[in-house]
């Protein structure tokens, strides 16, 4: 049985979600609202960005055309009906650096351990840790405890945030889509699994084993619409054979399943290829929400009914 962490990628401290919850990505900007207090969809919207306006990137500026970004920010919020005020945020993967850290046992107070953490990152990472903006969830492993760190260079996210300020809201908390993906998977099914997400020039791998997690990788890949399908999902297939090795030569874990989540879709063929590399069953994410119609549509906010639900 997997025990989720409550807290994945959280920058912020307040303990609750809003109820109004937006992604952003290279091709879109997406939202959800809750129906009153129930963890249901209640609005949703699925607005497009013209090629080029966001590009994510680690240490480059990532708004390419602040008109065309703040435009879709602004109709996607009069779409949803989002009144002005606090919403949760998933920026993309491509403009974050993750790392795993292990320890025998970490100080109870947060600021005690953020201290620990920021020290030990600081002594891998080329860039200062100040300029960095940290977010992190301890959970215990094998009588110690694993860090799951995500950090993001501070002008970026304060760039996303300007953005939907413009907008009347305010970012109360960011995250990444592929770790709210596990808000999505049954909490009775294989306890050491792999969530893949897929987009048209990424791939998000996260392997969680009994509730911990042992490995988070972003790789790029040939751009879908400009490379040949079957190329495309041998490359995915690879990618996802190549980690299940690794957890098993590295962390002596041996995967149970793999959840895929393709914004770009995934025929059944596809998904055979997965499997046959992958040596385990490949299952693809799913959610009852009435309202979203469509498997595409459905992949696409897969991310932020997992963060609601």
């Amino acid at each position: 049985m997997i025990k989720l962490p409550e807290r994945w990628t959280r920058f912020f401290t307040e303990p609750l979600l809003p109820p109004t919850a937006f992604s952003i990505s290279r091709g879109q900007v997406c939202g959800v609202r809750r129906a009153g207090k129930e963890k249901r969809v209640g609005a949703h919207v699925i607005r497009p960005l013209p090629a080029g306006a966001l590009v994510p990137a680690f240490d480059r500026p990532n708004v390419a055309d602040g008109a065309a970004v703040d435009a879709a920010i602004k109709d996607a919020a009069r779409r949803l009906g989002a009144p002005a005020g606090a919403v949760s945020l998933l920026i993309p993967e491509t403009c974050v650096k993750t790392a795993i850290l292990t320890f025998e046992a970490l100080p109870s107070s947060p600021t005690e351990r953020e201290a620990v953490l920021r020290w030990r990152l600081a002594k891998t990472l080329p860039l200062k840790i100040s300029d960095l903006r940290l977010s992190f969830d301890v959970v215990p492993s094998n009588g110690g405890a694993r860090a799951f760190c995500v950090l993001a260079l501070e002008r970026i996210v304060a760039d996303y945030e300007q953005a939907f300020a413009k907008a009347g809201l305010r970012v109360r908390q960011i995250g990444l889509p592929t770790p709210h993906l596990l808000g999505l998977i049954p909490r009775t099914g294989p306890a050491d699994i792999l969530v893949a997400g897929i987009e048209d020039d990424h791939l998000t791998l996260f392997a969680v084993c009994s509730g911990a997690p042992f490995l988070f990788r972003v790789k790029t890949l040939v751009l879908g619409a400009a490379a040949n399908a079957g190329s495309f999902w041998v490359q995915v297939a690879a990618e996802v054979a190549t980690t299940i090795h690794f957890l098993e030569d590295r962390e002596k874990k041996r995967l149970e399943a793999v959840w895929i989540r393709s914004a770009v879709g995934a025929t059944p063929e596809d998904l055979a290829a997965i499997e046959a590399r992958a040596g385990c069953p490949v299952r693809t994410l799913a959610f009852s929400a009435p309202a979203v119609a469509g498997p595409k549509e459905q992949a696409i906010l897969a991310p932020l009914v997992g963060q609601v639900s």
